[in-house]
């Protein structure tokens, strides 16, 4: 079952709603501003998400919101993050391939202190780049990602940040064979 959320603006006050027929809905309320809307099948879920997460905002009793302009973009970031999943995916790529760079040129430069061959560097380089992917792999099933995705979401979200580091795992350990 699919519908819209929505996220209307009237004066001072936002309405974070839900609807199966946007337009005769919208007609009805006669918004000010139509700030953000998404059509999905989780469109219960991320309403009552979204009620929950600014809850202390909420006038008793209503839908409507006192919400400030960073909650304004929180909801639209949500929203886009939902219509667009495969930007997750890529800044998840990123932000680890970013972590795995900056770890192993530490570790590059922390052993090349110490040890004079260059070769024997990347080697041990590698061989704790592995160990690290590894280890971060498992760590990272249990880290929140703060998007506030759905529980589904999150589960995705985690896995996939768990392949990704096996991932690099395999490939620091095809790499320290070529070195040895």
């Amino acid at each position: 079952m699919s519908g819209w959320l929505y996220l209307i603006r009237n004066r001072d006050l936002y309405k974070i709603g839900i609807t199966k027929k946007f337009e005769s809905r919208m007609r009805q309320l006669k918004p000010d501003n139509i700030v953000a809307k998404f059509y999905t099948s989780d469109f219960l879920k991320l309403e009552k998400e979204l009620h929950n997460r600014y809850k202390k905002f909420r006038i008793p009793q209503t839908e409507y919101f006192r919400l400030e302009q960073h909650h304004l973009k929180e909801i639209k970031q949500r929203i886009y993050q939902l219509d667009h999943t495969m930007i997750i995916i890529l800044g998840i790529i990123f932000k680890s391939l970013l972590i795995i760079s900056l770890l192993f040129f530490i570790l590059l430069f922390v052993f090349s202190l110490n040890i004079n061959d260059i070769n024997i560097v990347f080697l041990k380089s590698i061989v704790w780049m592995e160990k690290i992917s590894f280890g971060y792999s498992f760590i990272s099933l249990f880290l929140h990602s703060g998007k506030y995705l759905s529980f589904l979401s999150e589960l995705k979200y985690r896995f996939l940040k768990l392949i990704i580091f096996i991932v690099y795992a395999l490939i620091f350990r095809i790499a320290s064979i070529f070195f040895q």
